[in-house]
């Protein structure tokens, strides 16, 4: 018995110290296989210990960041960046010696236009037509009437950009934005004005009188199906029909306004009206010049932008031009007597930043396709 006794140890002695080894290898491979997962992070098993021991966490390798596709935001540095911009000819302040005498809105006279707005009296029926903002109809005695735009509890002081955008449509050398000026209004000859939400201050409305166009219709522009056509149009290298150039320089001469503006409010058929020679109105303008502009509505004016790649060579000539000093002169007062600017400098500012980024994209894309296929237009 002793001996079959010493013969059983005996076994299973050698039985434990054959297993060894297999035992230890399968620890090995747990262990590589956990080390390649991540899950170890030195490369021998750690030391056997009685406390169980709690493996660290994952680390999730993370990817490089990928590279952008589009020109980057435009930085927001304190004085705005010059590197696109070139000297040239900027169109002078219209406010400083009558310049706008030759410069009409359809058939009448812009400054004609902006005589009466500034001082005829507002009366009658005024009945708001705003959507989304007050909107005010003034008849006006004689042949011109007015939209007033004032400030209001929704808006506030969006008002300012419409006459913001009116005098930098001029500073580019268009035409298509209709003219806008300060005025006030008293609270007696606006009666209606607290049932639309306007403010007053001391029984004083203020905001931005607009021209009313006599005829505005549809253009058939505004639908997504109608900018993806355009969008064909106003690519470098694509036929375009003769008969389609008049309006496709208009809609390109839109995105680019647009885009300087950061008016992410146009393509939804309401602001894409034609007048009754058939021109594009750039109307509705109270969404621009936002400090700071969020960046989806950046990105969709970028976008916007990014669509095209055929521009109108004096507009882009024009837009190199502007500075600081010529866009402050542009909204410093106003002829009905505004003690304050229009815009601040981070405003304008930002104008010359958004500038920057579209001649440089306009750059690069005269560098691919040729200046003559980009720069398409006169």
């Amino acid at each position: 018995m002793k001996l079959k006794r010493r013969r059983s140890i005996a076994v299973a002695v050698v039985v434990a110290l054959c297993a060894m080894p297999l035992f230890a290898g399968a620890q090995t491979r747990r262990h590589h296989r956990r080390r390649h997962r991540g899950d170890v992070a030195a490369s021998t098993p750690p030391p056997p210990s009685r406390t169980p021991t709690v493996a660290p966490p994952a680390t999730v390798p993370t990817a490089p960041p990928a590279t952008p596709t589009t020109p980057p935001r435009p930085r927001a540095p304190e004085d705005a960046p010059i590197l696109y911009a070139q000297p040239g000819y900027v169109p002078p302040n219209p406010y400083r010696g009558g310049s706008s005498e030759v410069r009409r809105f359809g058939e009448v006279l812009e400054n004609d236009i902006l005589a009466t707005m500034r001082t005829a009296p507002v009366r009658g029926n005024l009945r708001n037509y705003g959507n989304t903002s007050v909107n005010i109809r003034v008849d006006f005695p004689g042949p011109i009437d007015g939209s007033y735009k004032p400030s209001e509890a929704r808006h506030e002081e969006h008002w300012r950009a419409e006459i913001a955008a009116f005098r930098l449509n001029q500073l580019l050398g268009l035409e298509r934005v209709p003219p806008a000026v300060f005025r006030q209004v008293l609270e007696d000859d606006l009666p209606t004005g607290q049932r639309y939400g306007v403010t007053f201050t001391d029984g004083v409305s203020r905001g931005a009188m607009i021209y009313w166009v006599p005829v505005l219709r549809s253009s058939g522009v505004g639908s997504p199906e109608s900018l993806d056509l355009w969008s064909q149009r106003l690519t470098a290298g694509a036929p375009i029909a003769d008969g389609e150039r008049r309006r496709a320089q208009e809609i390109s001469d839109l995105i680019v306004f647009d885009f300087l503006i950061a008016n992410w409010d146009r393509w939804n058929g309401l602001n894409t009206l034609e007048d009754g020679r058939g021109h594009l109105v750039y109307r509705d303008n109270n969404a621009g010049f936002q400090v700071p502009v969020s960046s989806s509505r950046y990105d969709r004016v970028l976008g916007w932008l990014h669509r095209i790649s055929r521009f109108s060579t004096g507009l882009i000539e024009r837009a190199r031009a502007l500075d600081l000093d010529s866009l402050r002169d542009a909204m410093a007062d106003d002829a009905a007597g505004d003690d304050t600017v229009l815009l601040t400098d981070d405003q304008l500012r930002d104008v010359l930043r958004r500038r920057d980024v579209l001649v440089q994209y306009v750059e690069g894309l005269a560098r691919r396709h040729g200046r003559d296929a980009v720069l398409f237009f006169p």
